[in-house]
């Protein structure tokens, strides 16, 4: 075989290879290997040939064979020690270069590939004394030696030794040992020192300090970054100051920017109703957003917890749902076209609006409690009135049941989503801050641990509207106290605001639900479920 013949043979052969037709390559390479088995271009390619058939026998007879013809060639101690790595056997690999030191004594990047052995063995004083050693040798290499180090250190990390300092991540994925963090940070700092002007240094040791969770010192670290720019990496100013300001507050801003990112993704009730399904699955993945910013570190636990149990993924919802009544959130009252309701809120909405007209109420409008959105579901029309003498505002609404799945049945009954509600509700405040509330909510909320301030009466759900009115009424009458005039909308939204503060702040001191609520909540399921409930509860909060 000629020159040309044998360069198209090669051209041929590395062609089928990159097409994943490893054996018809070998097939090619067979009389070439055997015609010449000291042409190393030819070895080379037989090698990569048979790993990617893994026959593991054959290429380390051709590896052993070809270094016994020329050991001075380092590519293929280099190859054998990692076909021993990928066999995971790295003390096989040490032994193989050390026999590579006798035929090749202080070779450069031999001696970089034991470093890397020592450091697959989780031998850290063996892998930072053999760079220590190849610096002082090689003092020309300082710079890329110490990031080598620095990133050898940062996969240590990831194997803590028993006892050790150790630093968890937000997710909760993994546990990593601070002394090899500290060290690669150390490593970093040293390569400044060499570079003082290098951005990309001061950017690796920004990532290292927020793997050790020193959030101030990354500040500092992607300022000196931006300070040194050059100019081919403008590009990443943008990404460096977003990085940077994710650093404030503790990480809490990179934290939040992230589990926001996550809610993107979430089936949102903007443009309809959600399924109970979608409200469920909105559920899991606001809770972990909500631990990922908490930065609670137990995603994991959630998730290997819930898995792909029914019961556990029911007992998770009701914690969430419990929670999320000591962590209501601002009901942003936006102004509404009551048409764009079904027609059974409207009715309903309608049906109040004259009987408490015929008492002497005035209508204040329709509204979105906008940010109840995901607490609800759904998108729900409030009506909202004001008494005559201004000391009563009611608010009218008439809230429906998601539509389960099938195995999401029991949810609603543990919940009393089962059947619509027709809800009205007076309130008056006193001066000294004394809220009184008068509803048709029934039984409908297990939640009746409510704040010293506040007193509620939850009458029948049938009972009739003059009858709530006169309740009420009767009850400030009994009072004898000073009554805030609302005046207009805005006083009545900035009470509803203190009332909720209130109860959240009291939903918290009692730890989100008493034991008398989780038994009326669960009802008949509260042996099966009352212990899962507190398991989750103390997950989510970590009490």
């Amino acid at each position: 075989m000629n020159a040309y013949e044998h360069s198209a043979q090669i051209a041929r052969v590395c062609e089928l290879l990159e097409n994943g037709k490893a054996k018809a390559a070998l097939k090619r390479l067979s009389p070439l290997y055997k015609a010449d088995e000291d042409n190393l271009e030819v070895v080379y390619l037989v090698l990569d040939a048979l790993a990617e058939l893994e026959l593991h026998d054959q290429t380390q007879t051709v590896i052993l064979r070809a270094i016994k013809r020329q050991p001075q060639e380092a590519e293929l101690w280099g190859r054998l020690v990692h076909f021993y790595l990928d066999q995971k056997d790295s003390e096989q690999a040490l032994k193989v270069l050390n026999k590579a030191s006798a035929a090749l004594p202080e070779h450069y990047e031999l001696s970089r590939l034991k470093a890397f052995v020592y450091s697959r063995q989780g031998n850290r004083e063996a892998m930072h004394d053999q760079l220590e050693v190849l610096i002082a040798a090689h003092p020309e290499h300082t710079h890329d030696l110490l990031i080598e180090r620095a990133e050898l250190y940062r996969t240590l990390a990831l194997e803590p030794k028993n006892g050790e300092a150790q630093v968890k991540d937000a997710l909760g994925f993994s546990a990593l040992a601070v002394v090899p963090l500290q060290k690669a940070a150390a490593d970093i700092t040293r390569a400044i020192n060499h570079q003082v002007d290098d951005w990309h240094l001061y950017f690796k040791r920004a990532g290292f300090h927020k793997l050790l969770l020193d959030f101030d010192a990354a500040i500092v670290d992607y300022d000196q970054a931006l300070r040194h720019l050059d100019t081919e990496g403008e590009d990443f100013r943008e990404f460096l100051i977003q990085e940077r300001d994710g650093c404030l507050n503790g990480g809490r801003n990179g934290r939040e920017a992230f589990a926001n990112s996550l809610r993107e993704g979430m089936p949102s009730a903007d443009n309809g109703e959600l399924s109970m399904v979608d409200y469920m699955s909105n559920n899991l993945m606001d809770t972990l957003a909500d631990q990922y910013t908490d930065n609670n570190g137990n995603i994991v636990e959630l998730l290997e917890t819930v898995s792909d149990d029914p019961d556990e993924a029911l007992a998770l919802s009701v914690a969430q749902d419990i929670i999320k009544q000591a962590r209501e959130p601002n009901s942003d009252y936006q102004p509404v076209d009551a048409c764009e309701f079904p027609r059974s809120e409207r009715a309903f909405c309608d049906k109040v609006e004259k009987a408490l007209t015929a008492q002497g109420f005035t209508s204040l409008g329709d509204f979105e409690p906008v940010g109840a959105r995901p607490m609800l579901g759904k998108r729900a029309l409030v009506r909202i009135f004001l008494s005559e003498d201004s000391s009563i505002c009611a608010a009218a609404a008439r809230f429906s049941p998601l539509k389960p799945a099938l195995w999401v049945w029991l949810i609603m009954v543990l919940l009393r989503q089962w059947k619509p509600h027709h809800f009205v509700q007076l309130e008056s405040v006193t001066t000294a801050g004394h809220f009184l509330i008068t509803s048709n909510s029934g039984s409908v909320s297990p939640f009746t641990d409510l704040p010293r301030n506040i007193d509620a009466l939850n009458m029948a759900p049938n009972t009739k509207l003059p009858e709530l009115v006169a309740a009420h009424q009767e009850r400030l009458q009994t009072e004898q106290a000073d009554w805030v005039d609302y005046q207009n909308l805005d006083g009545v939204l900035d009470y509803q605001e203190t009332l909720r503060l209130a109860k959240n702040a009291h939903r918290e001191s009692i730890g989100f639900v008493t034991e008398d609520e989780l038994n009326s909540l669960l009802g008949k399921q509260y042996d099966k479920f009352a212990e899962p409930v507190r398991k989750y509860l103390r997950l989510l909060t970590h009490r």
